[in-house]
């Protein structure tokens, strides 16, 4: 596990839907809030649902732009 910084942007699979449209998100674009102290996973803020989550495999956003 690697450390990110706090707030960055990271992407998650869309696993709300079962069946994913042609023209639906494979990802949601979610902020990184910090790990989790008990186990391998990290907690992030989704703004499409408004909640705290958490999640083990997460892709984070590598670019520089905002």
């Amino acid at each position: 596990m690697s450390f990110k910084i706090f707030g960055c942007g990271c992407f998650i699979l869309n696993n709300e839907k079962n069946n994913l449209g042609k023209f639906d998100a494979k990802a949601d674009k979610v902020i990184l809030l910090d790990y989790s102290s008990y186990s391998h996973s990290y907690r992030v803020y989704s703004k499409k649902t408004i909640t705290i989550e958490k999640f083990v495999h997460i892709v984070f956003d590598e670019t520089n732009h905002e």
